[in-house]
């Protein structure tokens, strides 16, 4: 889903509900299954994949080092030739962020979007 696609699905559902647009069949079930989707990525967020990672992202750490290490923004993802040089192991995804300044190891099921903390305040 894009952007633009959940704006307008929720812009569509809400005037349906409380402007003048009448939605029905299969146009009303596609915006509402979007806004599902929406919702439970919200509030059931899963891990990210490396793949995901992006300069700039925010990130949520379930097993940080030390509590303030628990939000963090990825400042530099190194590529496969730079790990294949450093590590002599190309398949090795290595990441710096902006609390640390280290090179960090990515391990699958531990990062997450910083949605995932909403989880710990309830």
């Amino acid at each position: 889903m894009t952007k633009k696609e959940c704006e307008t699905a929720l812009s569509k559902l809400w005037d349906n509900t409380f402007g003048t647009d009448c939605i029905t069949g299969e146009d009303l079930d596609k915006y509402v299954d979007i806004i599902d989707v929406l919702i439970q990525y919200v509030f059931n967020p899963q891990p990210y994949k490396f793949e995901d990672f992006k300069i700039g992202l925010w990130v949520y750490d379930i097993q940080p080092e030390c509590k303030e290490f628990t939000f963090f923004k990825i400042t530099k993802i190194l590529s496969e030739s730079d790990c294949e040089s450093l590590y002599h192991d190309r398949k090795k995804k290595v990441f710096f962020d902006n609390i640390t300044g280290h090179a960090r190891e990515f391990e699958d099921g531990r990062f997450f979007p910083i949605t995932k903390a909403l989880e710990y305040q309830k």
